[in-house]
């Protein structure tokens, strides 16, 4: 299966269940908010995205706006860990920390060429940080400029609220947004 399904314009994430309710994938140089509680899934969402640009060649870059390439790499644990040292070692994946976007972004994207991009992890309710929204905005522009494809990855408190994208303003300026949530299975006592 390609990493990019030309026909319709859209990148394949790696993972079938959400590509196929894209209906292939997400749209090549758009921004996705991929938004919800603890434990959902977002994470692990994002590095499908990644590593799948990975396994075609694709450069992907991951940004921790609060962890260190260590922590992200305990946090992924077994699932993905084999793979993402592999590509971060022939250089396909590159894990930065930086709280400092702002001034280093375009130098990043320079240096890594990526073509996929996640943003990890802001906190979207009542006090969600109108500076990071700034640089948000700027991250987004310049990711449409150059058709790369960025995921961001927005924490919701509490339980998730499907309209706190809405109430913090990022949707002036993402494409689309995914709300991620626990769904009960029925077999909870």
């Amino acid at each position: 299966m390609p990493e990019y399904n030309e026909r319709f314009n859209r990148i394949i994430t790696g993972n079938i269940g959400f590509d196929s309710m894209l209906n292939g994938g997400l749209i090549k140089g758009t921004s996705t908010l991929i938004a919800g509680g603890p434990g959902t899934g977002k994470t692990t969402l994002t590095f499908h995205f990644l590593l799948h640009g990975c396994d075609y060649n694709e450069s992907s870059l991951y940004i921790s706006l609060q962890d260190s390439p260590e922590v992200i790499l305990r946090t992924i644990h077994n699932t993905f860990t084999t793979a993402v040292k592999h590509y971060i070692k022939n250089g396909r994946l590159t894990i930065y920390n930086n709280e400092n976007l702002d001034k280093t972004f375009n130098e990043i994207l320079n240096k890594t060429r990526a073509k996929r991009v996640v943003i990890d992890s802001f906190m979207i309710d009542d006090n969600y940080d109108k500076k990071l929204h700034g640089t948000i905005a700027k991250i987004i522009k310049t990711c449409k400029e150059r058709s790369i494809t960025v995921l961001l990855i927005g924490d919701v408190t509490n339980s998730i609220d499907e309209f706190a994208p809405v109430k913090s303003g990022l949707t002036a300026v993402i494409d689309n947004i995914v709300c991620l949530k626990h769904v009960g299975t029925g077999l909870e006592a």
